[in-house]
C-alpha cells in the first residue's frame, strides 16, 4: 500500500509540475499579446489625432473661405439678397449708461 501511495503522490507532483511550467509558458505569451492590443490602440489614436487635426485644418479654411466678401456676393446672388450701401450722412446716436 505505500507503494501505491507514493507512485500516485510521484505521478500528481508531475502532473503539477508540468501545470506549472505551461502556466509559467503562457504567462510572457499572454503578455505579448496584451502588449500587442495596446500598442495597436496607440497607433490607431495617434492616425486619429492626425485625421482630427487635418479635419480641422479643413474646416478652419472653408471658415475663412466663407467670410471673405467675395464668397458673401456670391451667396447673395444664389439667394436673390441685394446689398444696398448705407449713406454717410445718417448720424447714429450712441447712449451709454456711467
Amino acid at each position: 500500500m505505500g507503494k501505491a501511495l507514493r507512485a500516485k503522490g510521484k505521478s500528481f507532483s508531475i502532473v503539477v509540475i508540468l501545470v506549472f511550467v505551461g502556466l509559467c509558458m503562457l504567462v510572457p505569451v499572454w503578455q505579448s499579446a496584451v502588449s500587442a492590443g495596446i500598442t495597436s490602440k496607440i497607433e490607431m489614436s495617434k492616425s486619429n489625432i492626425v485625421y482630427l487635426s487635418e479635419k480641422q485644418i479643413v474646416e478652419k479654411g472653408q471658415i475663412a473661405r466663407r467670410t471673405t466678401p467675395e464668397y458673401l456676393i456670391e451667396q447673395a446672388s444664389v439667394q436673390n439678397i441685394n446689398f444696398t450701401q448705407i449713406s454717410d450722412t445718417v448720424d447714429v446716436t450712441v447712449a451709454s449708461a456711467l
